[in-house]
């Protein structure tokens, strides 16, 4: 089965690129980042689902809907709150921890993220 895995976010009360900006200052430094996973009421964090696309370092992709632009990053690890392993994927002191810290309900691991441009006439096809 072929899954395709969207995150959407905004850079509210931000300058517009700063959370991308931010993100891949640390993977640059580090070799990945953790981006957070705030759960809105009723969603569901597809933990199973992600740590397996993770073991197989599958292609991500970003939507700032302030933008409408598309990102894409290749996932590296995950944890989550609702597994109970949020606090045992703890990293290590340095700049990961800038982003953890901000208490997300669960987290992914990433690579650096790329603007990521669809070939023109390609929105009715899947992705």
């Amino acid at each position: 089965m072929c899954e395709t895995y969207i995150f959407r976010f905004r850079d509210l009360g931000k300058s517009e690129g700063f959370t991308i900006e931010q993100h891949n200052n640390i993977a640059r430094q580090e070799g990945n980042v953790w981006w957070g996973w705030w759960a809105k009421s009723g969603e569901r964090f597809p933990s199973l689902e992600l740590k397996n696309a993770a073991e197989k370092n599958k292609q991500i992709y970003f939507f700032d809907s302030g933008r409408l632009k598309f990102y894409t990053a290749v996932l590296k690890d995950t944890c989550s709150s609702a597994l109970g392993d949020i606090k045992k994927q703890s990293p290590k002191e340095g700049a990961n921890k800038q982003v953890i810290s901000s208490q997300a309900d669960s987290l992914i691991k990433i690579s650096r993220i790329w603007a990521d441009f669809f070939p023109a006439n390609t929105s009715n096809q899947p992705i």
